[in-house]
């Protein structure tokens, strides 16, 4: 919501506030009171006290708001309590209450001087003097000395009396023993208690439960007590009965629910011990709903985990095993060894990119100390790198795979498989130049390197050879001159019969000469070479449609399915494209399907495939696959921004920007810069309308007469010619 938007809507509603007349202020009140909406109630009737000629009880009725909401708000709030006290200066029932929080507080000063002021006012006010003895017995003096002792019933005397015998062993005796009458049962059974008697104990709490005179809070007491002794005597169900009953009836004092969470926990441990690891977590879990987690909880709710985990790695379940390891991780255990199970279940999961981080983390996590029972030497160091270099690869990041295989040499920097290795890499990738460094460096340490030798070898030979086969044939397909393009790849493809990029360029020459069984032948070979290079896929792929070859077509859809793992989601939908500038719509369908069975859950996928939908006019099915990338991402930037097109078109402009927005925010935030310019142009167009541009065509002049590329090229001059198609490299 933009800021002009929500101050807009500020004012409205203060105008409509303002609009309120005070008497509907006070009923508004009312049914927020007896709604026990509190708040509500002060804010209306402070609203209405605002009016003009505000009723005089007004300011009782907000003191009894802030009063009931004071007391409600859990142990009590002293704050609003002394804002009613403020409004109504001489309530004595909102003086007490105050006094009873500040009682709970454990700020017993306060509360005391509020108890002796209510008792000395006239009349006495005698609720406090229960309350006021039990914080006189709480200071540990002499409440019988006390003026209050007075006030108190005979009952009420002889439970303080209790109380203090309590601390006397002589006179505990004594009320363990006093004849029935002379002592309250709940007492004695306290007594016997303190004394170490729990089966006298036990007996007068059990009375205590049968007794039908016995109040409430006392039973709730015995049963807490009850639990306690069947604790000490090895009866934990029992136990565990009893608290759990008088939990329930309103007894929730820090010692019972730590005693239930103890009790939980310890049940927790037999049954880990036991190797019972489902049940040790349930009972954990019931732990935690009565006692704060500390770090002994942390340490078993973690060894259970790793048990469960490892149990499941037994069974070859690795996905549950992952759920257990993040269970650990997500408590902020982070040590390396949770690290290497993460990135070892990865693994087993082909997530490879996840395996390559987690053993990252495992290397930073190491210890650095060469004394440490745990450090890795050079060698280690170096194979760990490696191995994360081999997951990157396995991931197709090939950026981070040689990154980090410079990691593993710097840590083993004589290691030649490692040398070779990176080179391979650097080969695969077409960075010639800088392989051909790494085996310098390779040759340079050892001259007779028999695989370093070999490889530099084969590198510079079907590298010149490819590039001036190439190179050539390329200016002469940009002339025109198909027939001697032809010529010069098929020298390539003679000499290089095992570079499949060559036998594809000596296929595509033979088809735009029109000899396509031989281009078919030329394809062939590049396929059985390698049938997982992308772009050879490609070239042949736009070949056989601009040839409308429907059975090759198939054939290379095939080899496109069988590439594992999958071809990248640009690549499929680069050949979609292909499709539609070449009217192979059921061509499009099957490739669609395809990408829709193996990128079930990826949201490029999905977002293009909704691109493709919409394009088709299929709106509402476009929208569905929107809907499921957001559902798995709700800010996923492409997903928003096209989505807030479909919106557009259908004339919600709300929608549209609200959509646009995200879009925008996620878009800086994962600081891609050129897809904000894009969205900006395409909202712009969508907006005000494409623009038009005029300079164009004093750049380039007129285009009139030129009816092909073959024919604007043709009008360059050859010297020209050569030094604009130098540039050109193998993506062409």
């Amino acid at each position: 919501m933009s800021k002009r938007s929500s101050r807009r809507k500020r004012k409205a509603k203060a105008r409509k506030v303002i609009a309120l007349t005070g008497p509907v202020l006070i009923r508004q009140g009312k049914q927020a009171l007896e709604q026990g909406n509190y708040s509500k109630a002060i804010d209306c009737w402070e609203k209405a006290l605002m009016k003009p000629n505000p009723s005089s009880k007004l300011t009782a009725s907000i003191a009894e708001a802030y009063f009931r909401r004071g007391i409600n708000d859990g142990l009590g709030n002293t704050e609003d309590l002394k804002v009613a006290l403020k409004l109504v200066p001489n309530d004595r029932i909102y003086r007490y209450h105050l006094a009873l929080v500040y009682h709970r507080e454990n700020k017993l000063k306060e509360a005391e001087k509020i108890y002796r002021e209510l008792l000395a006012e006239m009349p006495s006010f005698k609720r406090a003097a229960l309350p006021l003895s039990q914080l006189i017995t709480q200071k540990r003096k002499s409440i019988r000395k006390d003026p209050v002792w007075k006030l108190l019933s005979i009952k009420e005397q002889e439970r303080f009396v209790a109380v203090s015998s309590l601390k006397n062993k002589r006179q505990v005796h004594a009320l363990i023993y006093a004849p029935d009458g002379e002592a309250d049962l709940l007492w004695r059974g306290l007594a016997s208690f303190h004394q170490d008697k729990l089966s006298v104990a036990r007996k007068s709490f059990e009375r205590v439960l049968k007794a039908p005179d016995s109040y409430n809070r006392a039973k709730e007491i015995a049963r807490y007590y009850l639990g306690v002794i069947h604790a000490q005597t090895n009866k934990p169900d029992e136990a565990l009965t009893y608290w759990q009953t008088a939990y329930k009836n309103g007894i929730d004092t820090k010692h019972l629910q730590h005693n239930v969470g103890v009790f939980f926990y310890q049940q927790a441990l037999i049954e880990y011990q036991a190797k019972h690891y489902k049940k040790a977590l349930e009972l954990l879990d019931n732990s935690l709903t009565f006692r704060s987690e500390d770090s002994i909880q942390t340490d078993l709710f973690n060894q259970i985990h790793w048990q469960l985990g490892y149990e499941a790695t037994n069974r070859n379940n690795w996905s549950v095993a992952m759920k257990h390891w993040q269970k650990i991780l997500d408590t902020g255990y982070k040590d390396r060894y949770i690290m290497m199970n993460m990135a070892i279940t990865q693994e087993k999961l082909e997530d490879h990119l996840q395996a390559a981080e987690h053993w990252r983390e495992v290397l930073r996590r190491r210890p650095r100390s060469a004394n440490h029972p745990d450090a890795l030497d050079d060698k280690q160091v170096s194979r760990l790198w490696q191995h994360v270099a081999e997951n990157y690869q396995k991931a197709d990041d090939v950026t981070e795979a040689i990154k980090t295989y410079r990691n593993a040499l710097k840590w083993s920097p004589d290691n030649v498989d490692l040398q070779i290795n990176l080179a391979d890499l650097l080969q695969t990738e077409g960075r010639w130049q800088a392989a051909e460094n790494e085996l310098n460096r390779i040759l340079e340490a050892n001259p007779d390197s028999v695989p370093a030798l070999t490889r530099q070898a084969e590198s510079c030979e079907s590298d010149h050879r490819y590039k001036k086969a190439d190179k050539e044939g390329k200016q002469f397909m940009w002339y025109g001159n198909h027939h001697e393009a032809f010529k010069i790849h098929l020298e390539g493809a003679e000499e290089l019969h095992d570079n499949a990029r060559m036998q594809t360029l000596a296929g595509m020459s033979a088809a735009d000469i029109n000899d396509l069984d031989t281009a078919e032948e030329f394809f062939s070979r590049a396929f059985k070479i390698d049938p997982t290079n992308l772009s050879n896929l490609h070239i042949a792929w736009w070949t056989w449609l601009e040839h409308n070859r429907g059975n090759e077509l198939q054939i290379l859809l095939g080899y496109v399915k069988a590439i594992y793992p999958p071809p990248p989601v640009y690549f499929l939908f680069d050949l979609i494209k292909l499709c539609h500038k070449f009217k192979h719509e059921d061509l499009a369908e099957e490739v669609l399907d395809f990408i829709e069975n193996v990128y079930p859950n990826n949201p490029e996928a999905l977002v293009e495939i909704a691109r493709e939908l919409y394009a088709k006019q299929k709106t509402e099915q476009a929208k569905k696959y929107l809907n499921r990338v957001l559902e798995q991402d709700s800010t996923y930037a492409k997903a928003n921004f096209i989505l807030g097109v479909i919106y557009n078109a259908n004339g919600n402009k709300f929608m549209a920007r609200r959509h646009w927005r995200v879009a925008e925010r996620r878009a800086r935030k994962d600081k891609a810069y050129d897809y904000i310019s894009e969205m900006k142009t395409l909202k712009d167009i969508l907006t005000h309308g494409a623009p038009k541009h005029p300079i164009f065509g004093e750049i380039f002049g007129s285009l009139e007469g030129v009816t092909s590329m073959e024919d604007m090229v043709g009008r360059i001059p050859p010297e020209l010619l050569k030094l604009m198609l130098g540039g050109i490299e193998d993506g062409y």
